[in-house]
């Protein structure tokens, strides 16, 4: 598949499990010598009190050897 097809699947599936806060466009997509690696790194932060902010940092890669 192509890049441009993974990150369609991608905002399919990012649609059905309502997930807004990134977008498929963020994902780091590589495709060599039949492996294909998808990662995908972002932080969310919100404010909790005050000066005072909750930080959620997501860094994850997933490699998928083609058959």
């Amino acid at each position: 598949k192509t890049k441009a097809e993974i990150r369609s699947m991608m905002s399919k599936r990012f649609q059905i499990n309502d997930i807004n806060e990134i977008s498929p466009k963020q994902a780091s997509i590589e495709i060599q010598g039949g492996v294909l690696t998808v990662g995908m790194k972002y932080e969310r932060r919100v404010s909790l009190l005050g000066n005072i902010d909750l930080v959620a940092r997501f860094d994850k890669a997933v490699e998928i050897v083609a058959n």
